[in-house]
């Protein structure tokens, strides 16, 4: 190797390294690289929790790369306003229904809407289902109660499981789809304070894990 090819390969280890240590992902996930242009383009998109933080910011980033997004969160208004930070703008404002949803809902409700989602644009069908709705958790075990452990469980964990028994099928009637969970290295990496939160998201984990190897040829 010349010279120069060995600065250039030390200078993209440096900057790789770099990359790593202020981003808020793993180095498999970075080397993946960006998305490839106009993936998102026509897709339809649910979103749970897109009301505020990352959910927000995901339907407006999506928005921006020609998504066709269905927005859910419990408040009506909150949806509101996140659609409208979606258009940024913009003169063409983004293809967007508000479909309010509760996962912690009845399951007729969550199979109501997971129709509703499915007839969208024309019954366009849902080629993204993003689990985003759920809270965290900062005490500890034995300060924990019942009720708040429940709360968690149920948001975190059986809400996303129940709407993907409502969405998948339909799903799998088009044989198009991805289920994509937001989670967290609580559930990999247990630390004080976050007990119930840490089982949550390991439930999730696993769900969605053998989820994935019974659903991945369709």
């Amino acid at each position: 190797m010349s010279g120069a090819a060995a600065a250039l390969a030390a200078g993209a280890a440096v900057a790789a390294l770099a990359r790593f240590v202020t981003a808020d992902a793993d180095m498999g996930l970075l080397l993946r690289g960006g998305h490839r242009r106009a993936a998102f383009e026509g897709k339809v998109v649910w979103i749970t929790g897109a009301s505020q933080g990352l959910g927000q910011a995901l339907a407006a980033y999506l928005a921006s790369q020609g998504a066709r997004l269905i927005l859910s969160s419990r408040s009506l208004e909150k949806l509101q306003r996140a659609k409208e930070a979606c258009a940024g703008g913009r003169a063409a404002a983004p293809e967007i229904v508000l479909l309010p949803l509760d996962v912690e809902g009845p399951q007729a409700a969550l199979e109501a809407a997971a129709k509703e989602a499915d007839a969208a644009f024309g019954s366009a069908g849902v080629d993204f289902l993003v689990h985003n709705a759920g809270a965290s958790q900062h005490a500890l075990a034995a300060e924990t109660s019942r009720e708040v452990a429940e709360k968690l469980l149920s948001l975190n964990a059986l809400g996303p499981i129940a709407l993907t028994r409502a969405a998948l099928p339909q799903m799998l009637a088009r044989r198009r789809g991805r289920v994509v969970v937001v989670a967290s290295m609580a559930a990999r990496v247990p630390t004080p304070g976050q007990a119930v939160y840490s089982a949550a998201k390991a439930a999730q984990w696993g769900y969605f894990s053998s989820l994935a190897t019974e659903v991945a040829d369709q």
